[in-house]
């Protein structure tokens, strides 16, 4: 599956827009479709991928 990965710790754009998107700095974040999954959580993260149709069948 295609994804883009951001540094924060090294892009100071990718830190100014994970501040403006989730209002504060907190990672893991990943970006599925229209939905953000903070922090590690996996059973929702699989859940909108497989909505996507792009989750483990």
């Amino acid at each position: 599956m295609p994804y883009t990965e951001l540094d924060v710790s090294r892009d100071p754009a990718s830190l100014r827009a994970l501040k403006q998107s989730v209002g504060d700095v907190v990672t893991p974040v990943a970006v599925v479709g229209d939905h953000l999954v903070v922090g590690h959580d996996p059973e929702r993260l699989g859940r909108l991928l497989e909505e996507l149709g792009r989750g483990p069948r």
